[in-house]
C-alpha cells in the first residue's frame, strides 16, 4: 500500500501533467468511454480497493483519476 508521501509524488505528478495539457491547450478530461474502461480494467486489478476505491499501489481515488486524460495506472495496465 502507498504510504503518504508516496500518494503526495503521485498527486502532484498528475497534477502537474493536468496543469502542462491546460496551458498547452491539449485535452484536458477523457472520453467517458475510455474513463469507464479505465475504471473497469481497476476494478479488476489486485490493487484496487473497492471499499475506498483508491488504488493501493498510488493511493488515488480512482473514479476521479481514470477521467483526466494524462493520467496513467502506477501498474501500466492503462
Amino acid at each position: 500500500m502507498a504510504n503518504i508521501k508516496e500518494m503526495a509524488k503521485h498527486l502532484k505528478d498528475d497534477l502537474l501533467k493536468i496543469a502542462e495539457a491546460a496551458i498547452e491547450g491539449k485535452k484536458i478530461l477523457s472520453e467517458k468511454e475510455l474513463s469507464d474502461l479505465r475504471m473497469s480494467i481497476c476494478e479488476g486489478c489486485p490493487s484496487y480497493s473497492s471499499d475506498s476505491k483508491k488504488c493501493n499501489e498510488c493511493g488515488c481515488f480512482m473514479p476521479m483519476k481514470t477521467k483526466f486524460e494524462t493520467s496513467t495506472c502506477p501498474k501500466n495496465k492503462w
